[in-house]
């Protein structure tokens, strides 16, 4: 029940489900079940959520990132 932010690439979003799936910058992929009134429309984001037992991510809030973002660099950062 962890509270994190993600940055990430976006994968794939269902909208009927309000599931997506993000890349992380260590190449890992998160599912995150979506908010009903977000709409996740540009390929990078930054999610604010609940860490799930089984690793899932549910989405208190996100801020759209652009089309173009470092996201790999990130990963150079804090590693």
């Amino acid at each position: 029940g962890k509270t994190v932010r993600l940055v990430g690439k976006l994968l794939s979003v269902d909208k009927k489900s309000r599931m997506a799936i993000l890349e992380a910058s260590d190449h890992g992929k998160v599912t995150v079940f979506m908010n009903v009134d977000s709409d996740y429309t540009t390929q990078y984001l930054e999610v604010t959520g609940r860490v799930n037992e089984d690793g899932t991510v549910a989405e208190y809030s996100f801020v759209s990132m652009g089309q173009k973002f470092g996201i790999f660099l990130i990963g150079l950062i804090f590693d």
